[in-house]
């Protein structure tokens, strides 16, 4: 009898602020990501995107990949692929510097291979490493920024590459759990926002210039993608858990209550955008046992307006000052659990000047919870960038552009997975 071909299941798992997802899902026809397993646990001992207790977190991280076990009948065995983020991510834009050496001084292959090569061995600190590396754009001599330098006449080419770095300890005690967990080191690690975009974006969607913004409990990660793929990203260690301290302390409630409060905005018929008509209304705020009290509705509104308008304008300064909002053609796609707040895509129009959408992962089956929902989107994104790296180590191409920047990537992915080795 012949025997079945083992299945390629791939897992995702993102270690929140306030959640642990788990995610199982394997690839079928027309690019279907079909959903076979999820978990979830609370965080507990996580601020920020950051791990404060390991023992704490990994005995709920236990809770979440025995739940996904569970429900997809199958033992993870296959491919594990993991999120980052917290206040140690950061971005770097690095150039790297070649004379033409083309025939006729123009562009190429290898021109190209090596200014890119250059950007890509900038310094970091010894506690440091690459996450992603991103091509922005080309310059040829002092010219216009390109996003494709071949054919091109000059004397000097320069690729900027945009790096997102993150500090070694945190990354290394995220994969050390999942290691003494499932026994298997993850095969990969990703910056959540360029895992969110992997679960929005199709292949086209770079062309146009697209704002990806997660607004979680503890961090808002944003990345935005244009052109040659991540052309920024950044991450603002501000969330959901802040707006809930900030109700709490507005409306003299404990901070349980707070968080409970963000949940319930939408049942109050409140949004994150002061509305005229809200003076005029009142909800009951449940202070205690058996205890409410009356409240404005405006008054939820201007805290939940004044706390998220700060951080859209925080994200909005941090794209102008690295020249990213002029290269989003599109619309902003917002995701993470505080993409659930009512009047978030309109408080977000307001201040980033760009309509805004909130968004589902792209082309998936399976379970219905996970099909329409925005706080799944880092886990989602993480298979698919999971096979993305796959794809890219199984690849076999010529030793031209492509190859050549094939295995420099194949390279800084094997030198990034042994740094995580323990």
């Amino acid at each position: 009898m012949a025997r079945k071909p083992k299945r390629n299941i791939l897992t995702g798992i993102e270690i929140g602020t306030s959640t642990i997802k788990v995610v199982m899902g394997e690839f079928q026809r027309d690019d279907v990501l079909a959903i076979v397993g999820t978990g979830q646990a609370p965080s507990l001992h996580v601020q920020k995107g950051e791990i404060l207790d390991a023992d704490k977190v990994l005995s709920q991280l236990a809770r979440a990949v025995n739940a996904a076990e569970s429900t997809s009948g199958l033992v993870i065995d296959g491919p594990i692929f993991l999120a980052t983020t917290g206040a140690h991510i950061r971005s770097v834009v690095a150039v790297g510097r070649t004379m033409i050496q083309g025939a006729g001084r123009t562009v190429s292959d290898d021109d190209i291979v090596t200014a890119v090569q250059g950007a890509r061995s900038y310094g970091l600190p010894p506690d440091q490493q690459v996450i992603h590396t991103c091509e922005r754009c080309f310059q040829v001599d002092d010219g216009i920024r390109l996003q494709s330098a071949n054919g091109r006449v000059g004397d000097w080419l320069a690729a900027e590459v945009l790096l997102i770095v993150g500090q070694h300890q945190p990354l290394e005690t995220a994969c050390a759990l999942v290691h003494e967990l499932m026994n298997a080191r993850a095969k990969d690690i990703a910056f959540s926002a360029v895992a969110d975009c992997f679960a929005a974006f199709g292949p086209g969607d770079a062309e146009q210039g697209q704002l990806l913004v997660d607004i979680g409990a503890g961090v808002t990660e944003y990345a935005v993608f244009q052109g040659n793929g991540c052309f920024h990203a950044g991450q603002i260690t501000v969330g959901c858990d802040h707006l809930a301290n900030d109700l709490a302390i507005g409306l003299h409630l404990s901070p349980a209550r707070g968080k409970a409060l963000v949940r319930e905005l939408a049942g109050h018929g409140c949004s994150a955008l002061v509305r005229r008509d809200g003076r005029d209304r009142t909800v009951d705020i449940r202070t205690g046992a058996g205890t409410c009290r009356e409240v404005p509705c405006v008054s939820l509104e201007e805290i939940a307006q004044l706390r998220l308008g700060e951080l859209f304008q925080a994200i909005r300064e941090d794209l102008l000052r690295n020249h990213a909002l002029g290269c989003v053609g599109g619309r902003v796609k917002l995701c993470g659990g505080g993409a659930l707040i009512p009047g978030i895509t309109q408080l977000a129009h307001k201040i980033l000047g760009l309509p805004a959408d909130v968004i589902k992962p792209r082309l998936l089956s399976g379970q219905e919870d996970i099909l329409n929902a925005p706080h799944y989107m880092t886990p989602v994104g993480l298979i698919r960038w999971g096979r993305f790296v796959q794809d890219i180590e199984g690849s076999g191409h010529a030793a031209s552009l492509g190859g050549q920047l094939w295995q420099e990537f194949r390279r800084l992915l094997r030198l990034t997975r042994e740094s995580f080795r323990l």
